[in-house]
């Protein structure tokens, strides 16, 4: 049995969405991943370089699914986001 974090609701259930990534480490194939306000990553406050720090030192080699709503229309906020969560990426060294 899995379960599907999501950090749009951790940010408002958890005491640290780092923390709860750790705890539960293993027992999630799919992050799904949306901000503070429901927008798209990157539009919002949460520190998503430190989740993906986490899930790095966690050795996670799941998927990470971008949801939210529709700030100014789904194509540009899709490349705004991916972008955004790829330089986080890069910088981490995600995919070495």
């Amino acid at each position: 049995m899995y379960i599907l974090p999501d950090t749009y609701h951790m940010n408002i259930e958890e005491t640290s969405t780092t923390a709860a990534l750790t705890t539960y480490a293993g027992h999630y194939h799919n992050l799904h991943v949306s901000d503070n306000n429901r927008y798209f990553p990157g539009i919002g406050a949460i520190d998503f370089a430190g989740i993906m720090r986490q899930l790095k030192g966690l050795g996670y080699d799941g998927t990470i699914t971008i949801e939210g709503r529709v700030l100014k229309s789904l194509s540009e906020d899709t490349v705004f986001s991916a972008g955004y969560l790829a330089g986080i990426g890069a910088q981490l060294g995600f995919w070495e």
